[in-house]
C-alpha cells in the first residue's frame, strides 16, 4: 500500500527535525535528498507531515501515526488519498465522516483519546490577548495557510494580466485589492514581475497594519527591528517624501534588507546594526523621529497557523524571556519619540503577556491611543497585534 509508504516517509521526516531550522527548509532538504518522489508524492507527504503538527497539543500521545491520521481527518471534509488508510485503523471513521463537522468529529475521537480537546491545539495554560478568540484561534490551526503578496501600487494591472496569462489561480483580498492570495504552491521566481520587483511577498497582516499608521510627508520615521524591512517598503512604496532610518542587530537580515530595498529601487536614510536592549547604542543614536515602528521579536503564536510546528517547540520560559526584552526594547525606542510623535507597538504574538501586559509597563508622557488584533484568520493568514502610543 502507498499509503504505508508515505507514512513511513513521513514518520522519517518527523523523526529527524530536531527544530534548529525552520521546518520548511528541513522538509525541502529532504525532498532534495530523495529525487525520486515526483509532485504528487512531495504534495501528499508535505500535508501528513503538517497533519502531524497542527494537532498541536490537542492529541494525548506521542504516536507519530495516530497524530498523523487524527490531524489528516480534522483537517479534510472530504474522501482523500489517505482516509481509506486512516479506516483500517480506526473502523468507526468512513469516508461519511470525513464531512461531519469540527464539533462532531471532536466527538468522535475522544471515544478513543477521552482527554482530546480541540481547545488544547495552542497551550492551554497560556492567557491570551483579549483582542484575541482562543477557540477561533485554535480551530485556525487547521486549515492550512496562503501566501500572500503586496502589488506596488503603479504595477497592479501589469501583475494581474501576468498571473491570468500563466493561468495561476489567485484572490485579490476585499481589504486591500494590493494584496493577492494564493492557495497553491507557486513559484514567483518565474514571474517577471517578481523579478522586475514589482511585488513583495508580504503576509496579509502585515500589509493591512499600515493602515492604522499615521503616515505623512517630511516625516522621519524609525524602523527598530526592521527584520528584512517589509513594513517600511510599504510605507515608503505609499509616500515618497518620508525619511526612513532602519536597524535590526542581525547582520545578515540587514544585507537581505539591503538586497530588498535595491530590487524595489527605493533608498533608506540610514540603515545599521543596533541592539534595541541595549542602552548605549539607544543613546548613541543622536535624533528624534515622529514616528516610530518597533515590531518586537516575539514567540510569533499568530504565524503558528503556517508554521504549527512551533506549537510543538514553546514552552514558558521563551515566553517570560520575551516579555522582559520586550518592555526593554519599547521603553528604549519611546525615548527617541518626538513630542507629539506616535510609536507603533506590534508583535505577530496573540498572547496577552506579548501585548496589553507589555503596554502596561508604559507611564510618565506616553499615552495608549489604541490597540487592536489583525486578525486575518479568515483569510488564512497571520495575526498581527498593533498599539499606537503617542508622545503627549
Amino acid at each position: 500500500m502507498y499509503e504505508a509508504q508515505r507514512l513511513q516517509q513521513a514518520t522519517e521526516v518527523i523523526t529527524s527535525y530536531k527544530f534548529e531550522q525552520p521546518f520548511i527548509q528541513h522538509l525541502k532538504a529532504f525532498f532534495k535528498a530523495n529525487k525520486k518522489l515526483g509532485s504528487r508524492d512531495r504534495r501528499q507527504l508535505s500535508e501528513l507531515v503538517y497533519d502531524y503538527y497542527r494537532v498541536g497539543l490537542a492529541v494525548p500521545t506521542d504516536d507519530i501515526t495516530n497524530r498523523i491520521c487524527i490531524g489528516h481527518f480534522l483537517r479534510n471534509t472530504i474522501d482523500t488519498f489517505f482516509s481509506s488508510y486512516i479506516s483500517t485503523l480506526y473502523p468507526t471513521i468512513t469516508s461519511e465522516e470525513f464531512g461531519l463537522s469540527i464539533s462532531e468529529k471532536e466527538k468522535l475521537i475522544q471515544k478513543v483519546y477521552p482527554d482530546f480537546s480541540l481547545q488544547n491545539i495552542f497551550p492551554s495554560e497560556i492567557e491570551f490577548s483579549k483582542h484575541s478568540d482562543k477557540d477561533i484561534q485554535n480551530q485556525s490551526i487547521l486549515t492550512p495557510s496562503i501566501t500572500w503578496i503586496r502589488a506596488k501600487q503603479k504595477h497592479l494591472d501589469e501583475i494581474i494580466v501576468e498571473l491570468n496569462n500563466a493561468e495561476i489561480e489567485f484572490k485579490q483580498s476585499e481589504q486591500s485589492k494590493f494584496a493577492i492570495g494564493f492557495q497553491k504552491k507557486t513559484d514567483f521566481s518565474k514571474l517577471k514581475s517578481f523579478d522586475n520587483g514589482f511585488f513583495e511577498i508580504q503576509d496579509l497582516s502585515s500589509q493591512l497594519c499600515v493602515n492604522k499608521m499615521s503616515v505623512i510627508d517630511e516625516h522621519y520615521w524609525w524602523d527598530v527591528c526592521s527584520g528584512s524591512g517589509g513594513k517600511a517598503l510599504l510605507i515608503m512604496d505609499q509616500v515618497n517624501d518620508i525619511h526612513m532610518t532602519l536597524s535590526d542587530n542581525r547582520k545578515s537580515i540587514l544585507r537581505n534588507l539591503e538586497k530588498r530595498f535595491k530590487k524595489a529601487k527605493i533608498e533608506a536614510d540610514v540603515i545599521f546594526e543596533l541592539d534595541a536592549t541595549n542602552k548605549d547604542d539607544i543613546n548613541a543614536l543622536n535624533q528624534e523621529f515622529d514616528r516610530i515602528m518597533v515590531d518586537v521579536p516575539c514567540t510569533g503564536s499568530g504565524t503558528w497557523v503556517r508554521n504549527p510546528e512551533q506549537i510543538l517547540a514553546f514552552d514558558k520560559s521563551i515566553l517570560e524571556e520575551h516579555n522582559k526584552n520586550q518592555k526593554i526594547i519599547l521603553k528604549n525606542a519611546l525615548t527617541k519619540l518626538k513630542k507629539g510623535g506616535e510609536l507603533y507597538y506590534m508583535t505577530c504574538s496573540v498572547f496577552k503577556a506579548e501585548n496589553e501586559d507589555v503596554l502596561d509597563a508604559i507611564g510618565g508622557s506616553f499615552k495608549v491611543k489604541a490597540e487592536e488584533m489583525i486578525d486575518c484568520t479568515s483569510n488564512r493568514g497571520d495575526n498581527l497585534f498593533i498599539s499606537i502610543i503617542s508622545h503627549i
